[in-house]
């Protein structure tokens, strides 16, 4: 979407100064409000800009302001830049934390990336957002089954690949029991790569038995089933316009 705000070149010098600061607090409220990492992909989604050099630069600045720091992690191959959030960072948006959960894992960042932009969507539909990171859910410890967000009262979890029977078995019992607890009112699985939604949904609809806690056997009935909902990665969008 092309305004006046995103056509820097013929703002004033003041409008100009105004915009760079709100781009500034947007990054930094979104990093410090459990992301604490991102990429330059990510925030040019988040600002909702053109020109991913533009970005780059824009993201410097606040490395040299000392808000953020770059680390370079191989992935799929690839060297690959991180924008974490510093201390500084934290203090610039009166947020009280602790930068070092930051820390990053090149087994995780392509799927922690994916989820991230999952949460950008979020902020820019015309839903009220309660979104909150793994890690902040992992923070309650009130969790069975921790989802990688959770979006409001529905638990987000990315799914790349098919789960084995017996991981299936395994993660529809701990949803169900956070359900059970009220937790969640419904368990969103987005599927991407090399997972699709259908086949997701034909595999959870053949559960019909699983295993508690205390290794008895608990029927998964159809109002259980229910509360799982399978869509492709490509379709989130159109699932928060719905929600």
């Amino acid at each position: 979407m092309t305004d006046k705000f995103t056509k820097m070149t013929n703002m004033s010098k003041n409008l100009k100064i105004e915009l760079n600061k709100k781009r500034r607090y947007d990054v930094l409220n979104f990093l410090a409000d459990g992301e604490y990492w991102t990429t330059a992909e990510n925030i040019r989604a988040l600002l909702n800009v053109e020109h991913l050099a533009y970005v780059r630069r824009f993201l410097d600045t606040l490395i040299r302001d000392q808000f953020l720091i770059k680390q370079s992690q191989i992935v799929n191959g690839y060297s690959k830049n991180y924008y974490c959030i510093t201390s500084l960072g934290f203090e610039f948006v009166c947020v009280e934390d602790e930068p070092k959960k930051s820390k990053l894992s090149h087994l995780t960042m392509y799927h922690n990336e994916l989820v991230q932009r999952l949460h950008i969507a979020a902020l820019k539909s015309d839903k009220f957002v309660t979104w909150q990171t793994e890690i902040v859910l992992k923070r309650k410890q009130e969790f069975k089954s921790y989802p990688d967000a959770s979006f409001n009262d529905i638990s987000i979890e990315l799914q790349r690949n098919a789960y084995s029977i017996d991981a299936l078995h395994k993660k529809i019992g701990l949803c169900l029991a956070d359900w059970f607890d009220k937790k969640f009112r419904q368990i969103l699985f987005v599927c991407v790569d090399n997972l699709t939604a259908e086949r997701l949904n034909d595999a959870i609809n053949k559960v019909n038995e699983i295993k508690n806690s205390r290794g008895e056997n608990i029927l998964v009935t159809v109002e259980m089933k229910a509360i799982f909902k399978c869509i492709n990665y490509d379709e989130f969008e159109g699932f928060l316009k719905d929600e």
